[in-house]
């Protein structure tokens, strides 16, 4: 049977009643050919580059995403990080659309939306939705929006209106005191993620009144895939602790690539090469931590611009994880922790009543193998120019060792997935 890679992810904002005393202010693949790919400016690069210039929804969506995985990344040293900006940048901007007064100016500028219309950003948004879900026929990209209420919540007819119509979200009706309540919603999350991520919440609370999901499902192959007999077991060296021995896939040819005294970086795309897998391999002596600080939007634009067509080989690990994290505090610490609070939080947007964000709760899971791929879902130390090849120059790209990695639409720079790996044996 044919397993493809998989990357999944599902992100959920959890909206509970203010209690009683609270108050609320009113306010077709083909061979590349071996041309050179044009070069960013050092650091003076744009914070939007070429290929991302025409799309601001996912300019503001990998900004958001690198500035979360960087929280993550400190709360969770030496552990496995696996986020998709894509789905947390959705789901936060259907919030954002019933936001008002100082809670939407917070929301905005953690969200790198600040200064733009309701109506743009949504326009934004559902534009990239269907850029990227009729992006590749030979890719299998599916997102999917609902909104969960409560019976005794009047949820604003306009803010339905503009879910509906900006992010494809249905709305369903909701009886908190119903113990079958969880397992509806669960439902919902398995049949958007094929299954592949079971649960988003346990329990609900009584005073739970709205959530807002958003899921992300990716299926895609190997524009040249990996041999499978080429496939053996050997060692992984983690940042702590020995040797791991993990199954090392092998594969050769003409890649986009590029390298530093400090790192390599390579780019794997998928099928008729829409999609991509990016990974960033550290040198030899160079930590993981130190690579990861300085992976931002401008640099990933930077080091987007610097691949070049080259002869080579890759080692790359075979693996699967599962990750989950609850992005309350990352989200405080990235200016909007307004929004989770009781007596402050303005949500009059979408419905009277004193609403504020009890929880923004995020899962994702990702398989890759030698097919393919399916998944659901600062400050920088100055790097050396680009060591450019020779015209006999040959790379080997061995990923033995903790690397950063990324899964991304080539035509709107949208990150779908982003993560650090530091031992694919943790799962």
């Amino acid at each position: 049977m044919r397993i493809l890679p998989l990357v999944l992810c599902i992100g959920a904002v959890t909206l509970s009643a203010c209690a009683p005393h609270a108050t609320v202010p009113s306010t077709p693949r083909q061979t590349p050919a071996p041309t050179t790919i044009p070069r960013a400016e050092a650091d003076t690069a744009p914070l939007v580059s070429a290929h991302t210039a025409a799309c601001p929804a996912a300019a503001a969506a990998n900004a958001l995403g690198f500035d979360i995985f960087a929280q993550l990344r400190k709360q969770e040293p030496g552990k496995n990080v696996f986020i998709s900006p894509y789905s947390i940048s959705t789901c936060l901007a259907m919030t954002l659309g019933g936001a008002g007064g100082k809670t939407r100016s917070a929301m905005a500028k953690t969200l790198h939306l600040d200064g733009q219309r309701p109506t743009d950003i949504g326009a934004a948004c559902s534009s990239l939705r269907h850029t990227l879900e009729t992006a590749d026929p030979a890719v299998r990209l599916e997102t999917a929006n609902s909104i969960w209420v409560t019976k005794q919540l009047k949820l604003k007819n306009d803010f339905q209106v503009r879910c509906r119509d900006h992010f494809g979200a249905t709305v369903q009706a909701l009886d908190i005191n119903d113990p079958a309540a969880p397992s509806m919603i669960n439902a919902w999350v398995r049949d958007a993620t094929h299954n592949k991520i079971d649960s988003i919440v346990d329990k609900l609370a009584p005073t739970d009144s709205l959530l807002l999901l958003n899921a992300v499902y990716f299926k895609g192959t190997w524009a040249d895939e990996f041999d499978e007999r080429s496939t053996n077991d050997a060692p992984f060296v983690p940042a702590t602790g020995g040797p791991k021995n993990v199954p090392m896939m092998h594969n050769d040819g003409t890649y986009s690539y590029f390298e530093t005294e400090t790192f390599q970086a390579i780019r794997l795309p998928y099928d008729s090469e829409r999609f991509d897998m990016f990974i960033f391999l550290p040198r030899r002596g160079v930590p993981l931590p130190r690579l990861a600080s300085n992976l931002n939007a401008r640099k990933w634009n930077q080091w987007f611009h610097q691949l070049d067509w080259a002869q080579g080989s890759i080692a790359f690990p075979r693996f699967k994880l599962a990750y989950e994290a609850t992005l309350n505090d990352p989200l405080r610490a990235l200016g909007m922790g307004v929004a989770f609070d009781p007596g402050l939080a303005d949500f009059t947007g979408m419905a009277s009543g004193g609403l504020y964000i009890s929880s923004v709760i995020h899962k994702t899971s990702i398989d890759v193998d030698e097919h393919g791929t399916e998944a659901a879902a600062t400050t920088g130390i100055a790097y050396p120019a680009c060591v450019a090849p020779s015209t006999d120059f040959k790379f080997q790209m061995i990923v033995d060792h903790p690397f950063l990695y990324a899964i991304s639409d080539r035509q709107t720079g949208a990150i779908l997935f982003l993560g650090a790996m530091e031992d694919p044996t943790q799962g």
